[in-house]
C-alpha cells in the first residue's frame, strides 16, 4: 500500500496549498519510485517546486508581471 501513501501525501500537499495554484487546471502528478521513502515535507516541497517550474503557481505569475 505504499502507492496509496504517496497518493495521500500528494493530495494533502495540494489541498493545503490549493490557494497557491492557478485555478481551472487539471494537474497530473506521476510519482517516481523513490517517492515512497520521502517524508510529507519532502513531497510538499517537491510539489511546490515543480508547480513553480511549470508556472502554475500564483506567485510565479505575480513575479512575471513585475
Amino acid at each position: 500500500m505504499v502507492r496509496h501513501r504517496v497518493t495521500r501525501l500528494i493530495r494533502e500537499s495540494y489541498r493545503l496549498n490549493e490557494r497557491s495554484f492557478r485555478q481551472g487546471l487539471d494537474i497530473v502528478v506521476v510519482a517516481r519510485p523513490n517517492a515512497k521513502d520521502k517524508s510529507y515535507q519532502e513531497i510538499e516541497s517537491a510539489l511546490m517546486h515543480l508547480a513553480g517550474r511549470m508556472k502554475i503557481r500564483r506567485e510565479a505569475e505575480l513575479h512575471v508581471e513585475d
